[in-house]
């Protein structure tokens, strides 16, 4: 529910959205829409709903009102990051914080992951899937108990932290082959460009549908993989 006079453009995605006041820009609403008498929608009025709806004397469009039947199976958020511009610049300055603090603070650990993910990509999809799909499993197991509720509970803290941490680190990967393909260098040692021209890279390949989430998920474990790889020797042999 939206109660309030908006300066901007509006974009919305829920199962049901209902609108009242006034907003000065376009308007652009996935899912169920109803506009209470009195909104004023400054721009255009543009909603994808599975069935069309009729507004209710009161309301008023400056610009043009456009349906789009959208067919939703299920609740799932797609692509955020391709329906809302501002969640999309949000989700990147998030990559690019975290990418660079890790390339500041541990540039040769992360050089050390990176090489990893390049020289043994597949194996690394591979131990990273074990690791996404096995540390669920075993916090499931540990929730038995009260004492395993807190380790389940901290082992899922640190599967999130990995998985933030994975995230940045594909980044970087697709980086490094920007590195060789477009400059004609390696990407070793590591600099800024890499790191700032990899996350911009990849931010904009997600946005493809289908594929760009399939890639960046494939990036994901192999870089996964690599920081469970990384992270084991380090506990192992601590020098």
């Amino acid at each position: 529910v939206v109660r309030a006079v908006v300066a901007g453009d509006t974009y919305i995605f829920s199962r049901q959205a209902t609108l009242e006041g006034t907003f000065r820009g376009n308007v652009e609403v996935w899912g169920g829409a109803e506009l209470h008498s009195g909104t004023v929608i400054g721009g255009d009025f543009i909603y994808h709903a599975e069935e069309e709806i009729a507004l209710p004397a009161g309301v008023i469009v400056g610009g043009t009102v456009i349906f789009e039947k959208f067919e939703r199976k299920g609740f799932f958020l797609p692509s955020l990051g391709a329906i809302v511009p501002g969640f999309f610049s949000l989700q990147l300055l998030m990559m690019l914080a975290l990418a660079f603090l890790l390339f500041l603070l541990m540039r040769e650990r992360t050089e050390e992951i990176l090489v990893g993910a390049l020289q043994n990509f597949w194996p690394r999809v591979l131990r990273g899937s074990l690791i996404g799909i096995g540390v669920p499993l075993i916090a499931f197991v540990c929730v038995t108990s009260v004492i395993g509720l807190l380790a389940a509970f901290l082992l899922m803290a640190l599967y999130v932290a990995g998985l933030l941490i994975a995230a940045a680190y594909a980044g970087i990967l697709v980086g490094t082959q920007v590195e060789r393909l477009f400059f004609k260098r390696s990407a070793f040692p590591l600099s800024y460009r890499p790191v700032l021209l990899g996350t911009l890279f990849l931010s904009l390949l997600c946005l493809i549908p289908i594929a760009g989430p399939v890639l960046f998920l494939i990036l994901i474990l192999a870089s996964l993989g690599s920081v469970g790889t990384v992270s084991y020797r380090f506990l192992r042999f601590p020098v």
